[in-house]
């Protein structure tokens, strides 16, 4: 019995992606694609640039801190559908089966059966799965990015690649500036094929390439250095920390947290790579994870779903690790073979899911956090059902509640708290927990909002306002409590 009787290239590739989509539809019509503040933020981009033709979170401040390669990817889909977030999680889903696609493919130039290994661990991974029904940037920026990677090494000996890998590295780059970064593995296994590189560079297609890879990136970057004088002005600009050796050893630790074995595996993988092959193009995806987890475990925010961004380069690591194993452990016999890969491949496959359906090792990437917003959305609905359109909604997060909100009088909290003193007239208030960083000093305490304002001459004038709540949303999540509620403020009092 061989493995070619268990896997039919076209048959069995086929059929992961039919049950990965069936999969993802269960998921889609039982769960929200807006579960974080970033993906509320990208829907609003998408919605506001196609009904108003303008790149800002509100309709009229230009909005330069997420680069536009999401929102523009699923700009299309969003003229078909009227809903951005459908056409964001759909982009995300048409990106993902790409990426099962490539992750195969990328596996197959070290065996057929590394192939459908990185193709069914990517498949079934709980990173894969949260993000694929997600609308945020991690999957759309490792789909990208890798197939940079992989285009431009496949350049060398088929120039036919050379046009889609520019397009694919300019993308990347729009999705996230991680993208920059990819000019040092790109550099390393230009060096390690110097000699044929002259004559990949210098040809026809190799500068039509770069040349439409200026084209899609400078109109961005150009944009951003007429409107904020920084062609770089990004949401990082200025949230950098400094090095903190305890925080990035944690990020690095996070690792162990993609799964139960599955880190032992990639491990493994990596070790076959490092000390007993010599095939440079694993070499320049084992450099592409290390400039990345370097760059990450810098960067203040250093959270596990930024693993997904390398996922299929884990899972092909893994795959090798894998097919390591089965060599040793069924070196004879086609049958055992079999055994052994039905076997390590299944516990793989329960180990994902459980770990996504259970949030066993973490919360933030499972089906725990997906429908965190469900209180806000239940909020909004009692408001366009039974609030009137004159009255003022002082909100949080402008860009998330004006998704959900059919009114147009909706304010910031800075906005909001200001008109409610300069006018001394009513505001409904919402406060949630899922913004706290703003929200939290506002949160009545013995039925009173208390603080101080500065006044111009220096000092503080304490402030109290007497809330009088109007409706509540409490939604329990395993572990996690979300809540939205709204609040009458008539005047304010000064103590």
């Amino acid at each position: 019995m061989k493995l070619r009787f268990l896997f039919k290239e076209n048959k069995y590739l086929v059929g992961l992606l039919v049950f990965f989509t069936l999969i993802w539809l269960a998921l889609f019509f039982n769960f929200s694609s807006l579960w974080a503040q970033d993906s509320h933020w990208y829907a609003s981009l998408v919605k506001n640039l196609g009904d108003k033709a303008s790149y800002s979170l509100e309709g009229s401040t230009p909005h330069g801190q997420y680069p536009p390669g999401l929102p523009l990817l699923a700009l299309p889909i969003y003229f078909l559908t009227g809903s951005a977030p459908i056409a964001g999680v759909i982009t995300v889903f048409i990106l993902s089966l790409a990426s099962i696609i490539l992750a195969f493919s990328i596996g197959k130039e070290y065996s057929k059966q590394v192939g459908y290994f990185t193709a069914t661990i990517l498949s079934f991974h709980n990173l894969f799965i949260f993000n694929s029904i997600s609308f945020m940037t991690e999957t759309p920026f490792m789909f990208f990015s890798i197939l940079g990677l992989y285009g431009f090494m496949k350049s060398y000996d088929e120039r036919k690649w050379i046009i889609p890998t520019m397009i694919s590295l300019s993308i990347s780059i729009l999705i996230r500036y991680d993208g920059f970064f990819l000019a040092i593995p790109l550099l390393f296994y230009a060096y390690s094929r110097k000699k044929d590189f002259e004559d990949l560079f210098f040809s026809r297609k190799t500068l039509k390439g770069i040349g439409i890879f200026f084209v899609i990136i400078l109109p961005w970057f150009i944009r951003n250095a007429l409107v904020f004088g920084n062609p770089l002005y990004t949401s990082y600009s200025s949230s950098q920390a400094g090095f903190n050796f305890s925080a990035s050893l944690s990020f690095l630790l996070l690792f162990f947290k993609t799964g139960y074995i599955f880190p032992l595996l990639v491990l493994l993988g990596l070790g076959v790579c490092m000390f007993k092959l010599k095939d440079k193009s694993l070499r320049t995806y084992l450099l592409w994870i290390l400039v990345y987890l370097g760059l990450h475990a810098w960067w203040w925010a250093r959270v596990l779903r930024f693993y997904s961004e390398i996922l299929i380069l884990l899972c092909l690591f893994a795959s090798i690790g894998i097919q390591k194993l089965i060599n040793i452990g069924a070196k004879d016999s086609s049958k055992k073979r079999v055994y052994l890969t039905v076997i390590i491949i299944g516990v793989l496959i329960i180990e994902q899911l459980f770990i996504f359906f259970s949030g066993s090792i973490n919360h933030e990437s499972t089906i725990y956090t997906l429908n965190r917003y469900d209180a806000i959305k239940q909020m909004s609905q009692y408001v366009n059902q039974n609030i009137s359109s004159e009255e003022r909604l002082v909100v949080p997060d402008v860009a998330v509640y004006g998704l959900y909100l059919e009114k147009e009088n909706i304010y910031g909290y800075s906005e909001g708290i200001n008109y409610l003193l300069s006018k001394n007239e009513s505001i409904l208030l919402v406060i949630d927990n899922l913004h706290s960083w703003i929200t939290n000093p506002f949160y009545p305490v013995n039925g009173k909002i208390t603080f101080s304002v500065p006044t111009n001459q220096g000092q503080n004038v304490p402030i109290t306002l007497s809330p009088k709540l109007i409706w509540e949303s409490s939604i329990n999540k395993g572990d996690q409590y979300f809540n939205a509620s709204i609040w009458k403020i008539e005047g304010y009092s000064i103590n």
